[in-house]
């Protein structure tokens, strides 16, 4: 199945709701999604290109979405690294972390954090993340400050 990336869109949210939910996460209004989004230094979504559900119907079906946040100079932190369910495993989530990264070296930020999922320890290592403390995760050299 083919997949598409795109800059998160505030007429996604109620989407990335709905995805949030099938992943097992709590519901969110969908103006603290957009306002999320508008906070954030980058913010992307991940389509498949047809509805697993309703094959005949010609809409993307969203599976997937990630977030930078930060200063943009000496920090950035990723969050809300989500891929539905039915789409783990095909390299969305490596894809989105990956565009994460490259855009927060584009910003020339010093270092990036992320908060994961308890058990998600496995897929940041095998990316290249090293292991910060008990909650956190890095990729980049420590800063001063």
């Amino acid at each position: 199945m083919a997949y598409t990336y795109h800059e998160a869109h505030s007429v996604f949210a109620w989407r990335v709701n709905k995805l949030l939910i099938a992943c097992g996460w709590p519901s969110r209004a969908i103006t603290d999604i957009q306002r999320s989004w508008k906070m954030s230094l980058w913010a992307m979504v991940a389509w498949a290109r047809e509805d697993p559900v309703e094959r005949s119907s010609p809409r993307p079906y969203l599976v997937g979405m990630a977030r930078l946040v930060g200063d943009g100079i000496y920090t950035a932190v990723l969050f809300d690294v989500i891929v539905h369910p039915d789409h783990r495993h095909r390299g969305i989530g490596r894809r989105l972390v990956e565009m994460a990264v490259d855009y927060g070296k584009e910003l020339g930020v010093a270092e990036i954090e992320c908060c994961a999922a308890p058990g998600a320890s496995g897929f940041y290592e095998a990316l290249g993340w090293e292991h910060k403390d008990a909650f956190a995760w890095k990729f980049g050299e420590d800063t001063d400050g």
